[in-house]
């Protein structure tokens, strides 16, 4: 006897089961702030290669560039923080430091010094990225370091004027900026790590140009704003903020106090 077949197949058999159709792959949602983390370094990138690329074309350098390198090496080769045989009174130590040890990686100083520039502008969209998204968000973030790549302001000017100070002073204040700014939103031993970089950020700038040491005083003020604003209240008020003051004002102070006792043991004077 034949079976009787249906469209369905043979009477008395299980039709065929349809395969569950196939997922599309989904897609991974972006981490935000890993993005912002790409964003920020490609920003980086491309004001070093524009920050390098005009740094090529200085030739000669400045009268305040072969003031910084004479001290800088004279430093560097044993003979003492002077210039032209003589105790150096007008520049500040930090920045000749740096270049007269810069001095022993290139074979022309100036070249360490275009260098230097360079590395200290590109490095500058850090801390300007990081502020402008403490203070609007991550979009103002990556806005604010693609700009600060490529404006001219940033990006062109501190390199044809000669490789001077502007550019490590901008860095150094700035990153000062937003370690305090920053230590306002942790508590505790991270809070007091960030405004003791602050202090010594603030200090080395002192040591670059002169009126560093006039930023100290707002950032200051903003350190013992927020320690008042958080203390325990259990503790009386001195003995709340003081460590969060000491631990700005400590590394300010072993910046500025021997430049200090330096120029009055040369000039016979206290001054800053």
């Amino acid at each position: 006897m034949s079976a009787v077949v249906t469209d369905s197949g043979p009477v008395g058999q299980a039709p065929p089961v349809a395969s569950p159709p196939v997922a599309a792959p989904r897609r991974r949602p972006v981490d935000p702030a890993a993005r912002f983390r790409w964003l920020l370094l490609g920003a980086v990138v491309l004001g070093l290669a524009i920050r390098v690329a005009i740094g090529l074309t200085d030739d000669a350098a400045t009268t305040d560039e072969t003031a910084y390198l004479r001290s800088g090496l004279s430093w560097a080769n044993g003979d003492g923080f002077q210039r032209d045989g003589h105790p150096e009174l007008h520049f500040p130590p930090f920045v000749p430091f740096v270049l007269g040890a810069a001095s022993h990686l290139f074979d022309d100083p100036h070249d360490g010094t275009v260098a230097l520039t360079a590395l200290s502008g590109a490095a500058l969209i850090v801390p300007l990225s990081l502020l402008a998204r403490r203070i609007a968000g991550r979009p103002a973030g990556v806005a604010t370091a693609w700009l600060a790549a490529v404006a001219p302001g940033l990006a062109t000017m501190p390199q044809l004027r000669g490789t001077g100070s502007e550019a490590q002073y901008t860095l150094l204040v700035m990153s000062a900026v937003w370690l305090t700014v920053s230590a306002a939103d942790m508590a505790g031993r991270p809070r007091l790590v960030r405004v003791a970089g602050a202090g010594l950020l603030a200090g080395l700038a002192y040591l670059t140009r002169p009126e560093g040491l006039f930023v100290s005083v707002p950032l200051f003020l903003a350190v013992a704003y927020v320690a008042v604003r958080d203390r325990d209240r259990a503790r009386p008020v001195p003995a709340a903020v003081a460590p969060t003051l000491a631990a700005f004002a400590l590394p300010l102070l072993l910046c500025v106090a021997p430049y200090a006792a330096y120029l009055h043991a040369n000039t016979g004077r206290w001054e800053l």
